[in-house]
C-alpha cells in the first residue's frame, strides 16, 4: 500500500472507532428530538427500534431510519460498522440513501433511487481484489437487511449499474442523514436539518473527525509528483 493511502487508513481507523458509538448517540439524539412530534412517529419508532437494539452490541451496529417526504416518498437511511471480533479494528462501513415508492400490486416499496457509502478497508481481500476507492459513492448496491422485506429493487438498477465506485468523502449516519434531511425533506426533518444542537453535537463534529486525515490526503497527493488522487486512492490488488 502507497504511504499516503495508509496514512489514510490509519485516520480512518482512528475515526471509525469513535465514530462506532457517535453514530448510536445520534440515533438516540433524534429518537428524542422527534417524541413531541406525532409527525415524525415513522422517524422516532424506527430510531428508537435501532437504538434500543444495537446499544449492547461491542462489535457490530447496524442502524435504520425513514421517513416521508413532502412528495409522498419513502426516505429510508442506514448504516453498518463492523469491527473485528476484539473491537480494535474496523473491518466495514457503509451507509446509505433509498428513495422508494408503494406499489399497490406489489404490497412492496418499489426502489426509485439508491447509493451507499463505502470505506472499503484495506484489510478486506475481497475489496482488495475488486481494486475499488478506499472511500466511494456507489449506485445501487443490495438492499440491506432491514429492506430486504419490505423493498424491491426494479432490474433496471442491476449490477452492471454498480461500476464505476466514485472517490466520495469519508461519511458517518449523522452526515448521511443530513444529506438525505436536505435533499429529501419533509416538513418536521427540515426543522431537524437546521437544529443547532443536531448540527453541532453531530454533522459539524463528525465532519471535524472525519474529513482531516481525507483532506491532508488529497493534498499530499496534489503534491506528489507523477500521482494522481484517483489511482492513489485506489486499493491494490496486492497491497
Amino acid at each position: 500500500m502507497h504511504a499516503m493511502l495508509q496514512k489514510l487508513n490509519e485516520g480512518l481507523q482512528k475515526s471509525y472507532l469513535e465514530l462506532f458509538k457517535e453514530d448510536v448517540e445520534a440515533v438516540d439524539f433524534l429518537k428524542e428530538q422527534t417524541k413531541s412530534s406525532a409527525k415524525l412517529v415513522d422517524l422516532t419508532t424506527s430510531a428508537s427500534k435501532a437504538f434500543n437494539a444495537n446499544q449492547s452490541r461491542r462489535t457490530n451496529i447496524s442502524i435504520h431510519l425513514y421517513w416521508v417526504n413532502d412528495d409522498q416518498f419513502r426516505i429510508d437511511v442506514g448504516g453498518r460498522i463492523d469491527l473485528n471480533d476484539d473491537g480494535t479494528e474496523v473491518q466495514d462501513v457503509t451507509y446509505y440513501i433509498c428513495v422508494s415508492k408503494y406499489d399497490d400490486d406489489s404490497s412492496k416499496f418499489v426502489v426509485c433511487r439508491k447509493f451507499h457509502f463505502d470505506y472499503a478497508c484495506p484489510s478486506d481481500e475481497i475489496k482488495r481484489k475488486s481494486n475499488q476507492p478506499i472511500l466511494h459513492l456507489q449506485s445501487p448496491g443490495t438492499l440491506p437487511p432491514a429492506l430486504k422485506k419490505s423493498h424491491v429493487i426494479p432490474e433496471a438498477c442491476c449490477e452492471w449499474l454498480e461500476t464505476p465506485r466514485i472517490l466520495f468523502f469519508p461519511m458517518s449516519l449523522a452526515l448521511t442523514v443530513q444529506l438525505a434531511f436536505t435533499e429529501f425533506p419533509s416538513e418536521s426533518t427540515r426543522v431537524l436539518a437546521s437544529e443547532g444542537a443536531w448540527l453541532k453535537r453531530h454533522v459539524v463534529k463528525d465532519e471535524r473527525k472525519l474529513f482531516p486525515s481525507f483532506m491532508a490526503f488529497c493534498q499530499a497527493s496534489q503534491e506528489s509528483k507523477n500521482r494522481c488522487i484517483f489511482s492513489l486512492a485506489h486499493l491494490e490488488k496486492n497491497s
